[in-house]
C-alpha cells in the first residue's frame, strides 16, 4: 500500500522530549544545524579543490562577477570585502561559506524528512554525511556549496507545493536565486514546470512567467557585464557537451562512447553517493513501479533525471578527480527522492541494519577524505613586510596578486614575489617564506650592479 502523507510519527526524535513535552521541530532542526556548523568548521579544508586557487585570486583581484555563477562571486567578494578590515583570506571566506552552506543544507533536509515524511533525524543526516555533500561542506573551496542549499529547498517546496503546504512562489524564487548562483539550477526548469500540471493548478503557469522574467537581467550581465561597470571572470567553456565520437585533436579528453567516459562517469557517480541510487531502486522494486505515480516522485524524478543526463554528457574540464563537485550537485534530488520513499520502507531489523551499516561505512570512507584535506595540525599565519626606500613608488605582488607593501597576515608558505620600483625603474624577483607567527620581511636597500636592488628576507 502506497501512503501519500507516509506514516504517522512514532519513535520521532523531533516529538517529544525526555519529559514528554512537546519540542519545537524549527528549534531542534535548527541546533542540530548549527552542531553540523560546528562540526564542518572544526574540519575546514586547508587545500584548495577544483578551482579554488583560481578563485582565490579572483576574490582577492577584487572582481564581483564571473559569468556562471554571478551571485556566488558577488556574494564572495562582499564577505571579502568586508573581513578586509581584519585581513582574512580568501581561502578563509570560501571556508565559511562551504561551511555555512552545508549547515543551511541540513537544516532544509531535516525539514523536508521531518515535515513532509515525519522521519527522525538519524536517517537524512546519516545519508547526508554518508554523501559528497560532507565534503562540500568542511570549507570546499568551490561555488558548489552554495548552489546545494538551493537545490534542496526548491526540492523542498516544490513537493510541498504538490502536497498543497505552500504556495508555488518559493519554488519559483529559490529557482530564480538557485540561476543566479550558477546556472547549472536551469536543469531544473523542466521539473518546474511540471509542478502545475502535477497538481492540476495550471493557472499557476503565470506565476512560473512572471518570476521567469528575472531571468532576463541575469543573462543580460552574463552577457554584457559592463551594464554594471565590472568585467566577468571566465571559468569554463559556456558549452562543454561531450562529442558522440573521437576525432582529431579533439579539445576534450574523450567522447561520449568511450569506455574512459563511463569509468570517469562511475568515478564521480561514487564519490557523490554510492548509496542513494541502489537504496532508491530497491525501493522502487519492492513498492512496484506504480509508487512513482504520486506527483511528489513524479517531480522529483524529473529533477532527477534531468541532473542525471546532463552528469553523462557534460566533460570535466579538470580531469574527473577534481571535478567531481561539480557532478556532485546531482545527488541533491536524488537524497530527496530517497527520502521520500523511506517512511514507506522495509520494517525488518535485518534490513535496516544492513543499510545502516553499508551508510555508516560510506560515511567513514567520506570522512577519511575530509580529515586528508583538513590538513591537521592547521597552517598558521604570519605576516610579510617590504621595506624601500621609495614606498609610494613600489608595487609588491605575491603570487601574481598586488599586496600592500605590509601586509599583516599571511596563511605560512613559500610565495612566488616580484616588486617594481618605478623611481629607479627597478624590478626583481623572489621568494618568500611565511612562517606562523612571525613577520618575513624582504629590504630593498641595497644596489645590486646598478642593476636594482638586492633583496634580502628576515624575520
Amino acid at each position: 500500500m502506497i501512503s501519500h502523507n507516509g506514516p504517522a510519527p512514532a519513535a520521532d526524535w523531533f516529538s517529544r522530549d525526555s519529559r514528554g513535552s512537546r519540542v519545537s521541530h524549527h528549534g531542534t532542526a535548527a541546533g542540530a544545524a548549527l552542531l553540523c556548523f560546528v562540526f564542518f568548521y572544526f574540519h575546514r579544508s586547508q587545500t584548495y579543490a577544483g578551482d579554488g586557487a583560481l578563485l582565490a585570486r579572483i576574490i582577492e583581484g577584487g572582481r564581483w562577477l564571473v559569468q556562471n555563477e554571478l551571485l556566488s562571486q558577488a556574494f564572495l567578494e562582499l564577505l571579502f570585502q568586508l573581513a578586509s578590515p581584519w585581513q582574512r583570506t580568501a581561502l578563509e571566506i570560501m571556508n565559511l561559506v562551504s561551511c555555512a552552506g552545508g549547515a543551511l543544507s541540513v537544516w532544509i533536509l531535516l525539514r523536508f524528512a521531518r515535515r513532509l515524511y515525519h522521519l527522525p533525524a538519524q536517517y537524512p543526516l546519516l545519508l547526508f554525511f554518508s554523501s559528497g555533500f560532507l565534503v562540500y561542506s568542511c570549507g570546499h573551496t568551490e561555488y558548489y556549496p552554495l548552489v546545494l542549499p538551493a537545490l534542496l529547498g526548491y526540492g523542498y517546496y516544490g513537493v510541498a507545493y504538490l502536497r498543497r503546504n505552500a504556495p508555488l512562489t518559493p519554488a519559483c524564487v529559490i529557482f530564480v536565486l538557485g540561476c543566479g548562483l550558477h546556472f547549472v539550477t536551469l536543469l531544473a526548469l523542466p521539473s518546474l514546470l511540471l509542478l502545475p500540471w502535477l497538481s492540476r493548478r495550471k493557472q499557476d503557469y503565470s506565476s512560473i512567467l512572471i518570476w521567469s522574467m528575472l531571468l532576463i537581467p541575469l543573462f543580460l550581465i552574463r552577457v554584457y557585464p559592463q551594464i554594471l561597470g565590472h568585467q566577468a571572470a571566465g571559468l569554463s567553456p559556456a558549452w562543454n557537451v561531450l562529442p558522440l565520437f573521437p576525432y582529431p585533436g579533439m579539445y576534450r579528453w574523450y567522447a561520449f562512447f568511450q569506455w574512459s567516459h563511463w569509468l570517469d562517469w562511475l568515478y564521480a557517480w561514487s564519490m557523490r553517493s554510492w548509496l542513494f541510487l541502489p537504496l532508491t531502486a530497491w525501493l522502487v522494486w519492492r513498492q512496484g513501479v506504480r509508487s512513482l505515480r504520486l506527483p511528489e516522485r513524479q517531480f522529483l524524478v524529473v529533477f532527477l533525471l534531468a541532473f542525471t543526463a546532463w552528469t553523462t554528457v557534460w566533460h570535466p574540464d579538470l580531469g574527473v578527480e577534481a571535478d567531481w563537485d561539480l557532478f556532485a550537485l546531482e545527488a541533491a534530488p536524488g537524497l530527496l527522492l530517497l527520502l521520500s520513499y523511506w517512511p514507506d520502507g522495509p520494517r525488518q531489523r535485518f534490513v535496516h541494519a544492513v543499510v545502516m551499516l553499508a551508510a555508516v561505512a560510506s560515511v567513514a570512507v567520506t570522512y577519511s577524505r575530509v580529515l586528508a584535506q583538513a590538513a591537521f595540525p592547521r597552517l598558521g599565519y604570519g605576516a610579510a613586510r617590504i621595506d624601500t626606500p621609495h614606498p609610494g613608488a613600489t608595487v609588491f605582488t605575491m603570487d601574481g596578486l598586488n599586496q600592500p607593501l605590509h601586509r599583516g597576515r599571511v596563511r605560512e608558505g613559500i610565495y612566488w614575489c616580484k616588486w617594481v620600483d618605478s623611481e629607479v625603474r627597478a624590478a626583481g624577483d623572489f621568494w618568500l617564506v611565511v612562517t606562523a607567527g612571525e613577520t618575513t620581511a624582504a629590504r630593498l636597500d641595497k644596489p645590486l650592479r646598478g642593476e636594482g636592488w638586492l633583496s634580502v628576507s628576515d624575520r
